[in-house]
Order: C-alpha cells, then structure tokens, then sequence
C-alpha cells in the first residue's frame, strides 16, 4: 500500500514539475505579447496623432487655396 502511494506520489510531482515548466513557458510567451500589444498600441496612437497634424494642415490649406480663388476672381472682376 505504501508502494502504491510512493509511486503516485512520484508520478504526480513528476507531472507537477511538467506543469510548472508549461505555465513558465506560457508566462514568457504571455510577457512578450503583451511587449508587441504596447508596440502595436504605440503605434495606432502614432498614426491616429499623424492623421490630426496631416488634417489639421489639409484644413490650412484648403483655406489658403479658398482665399487665393476669392482674390482672383475680385482681381478679374
């Protein structure tokens, strides 16, 4: 009966420790995703700023080009 349980008890720490390498495996794969999630996030907040600067000069020179076409036409009047 003691046999028994010693044996069981080696099979079970022996799955123990395959556990834990598994979950530490996880762990450094689960760290490193979440170091390329923050690139990505950085990087989507990157383009998002871009696109505002990249609008917000569009708008100026729309504005520009508005003001030039009005100065043409009171020119050719």
């Amino acid at each position: 009966m003691v046999q028994i349980e010693a044996g069981r008890l080696a099979a079970v720490s022996k799955q123990l420790k395959v556990l834990k390498a598994e979950q530490f495996k996880k762990g450094q794969q689960l760290f490193g995703l979440k170091g390329q999630e923050q690139e990505l996030a950085s990087d989507i907040n990157g383009g998002h700023a871009q696109n505002r600067n990249l609008s917000h000069q569009l708008r100026k020179l729309d504005e520009k080009v508005r003001h030039a076409c009005h100065a043409f036409i009171k020119a050719s009047a």
